[in-house]
């Protein structure tokens, strides 16, 4: 992996739907957020797993308004599997954002 120092082109937040049931058992939609956990360099010579807090609009682990000067992903096991029992990568350009 390489430090990519373009910012712009770091994973942020997404928004995906979830569906679920409430106590009473009625079914419900529901936006839940989704962070890409990155690895990040900081202007003070720190690396440290971050990703971006769209409410904040913030990097955790930064201050607001204070920018990583390079990001990385964050590595996946090369044998990890999903819920589903798939295998989630399969080559290392997947791993690549």
């Amino acid at each position: 992996m390489t430090w990519n120092f373009d910012i712009t082109t770091a994973p942020r937040e997404t928004l995906t739907k979830r569906h679920g049931k409430t106590t009473t058992g009625k079914s419900i939609t529901y936006d839940a957020s989704e962070y890409t956990p990155l690895i990040v360099a900081t202007k003070c010579g720190k690396v440290i797993r971050s990703y971006w807090i769209e409410k904040e609009q913030r990097w955790a682990g930064l201050a607001k308004g204070e920018q990583p000067v390079a990001w990385m992903p964050w590595p996946v096991h090369p044998n990890a599997v999903s819920d589903l029992g798939l295998n989630i990568v399969t080559k290392q350009s997947e791993v690549a954002a």
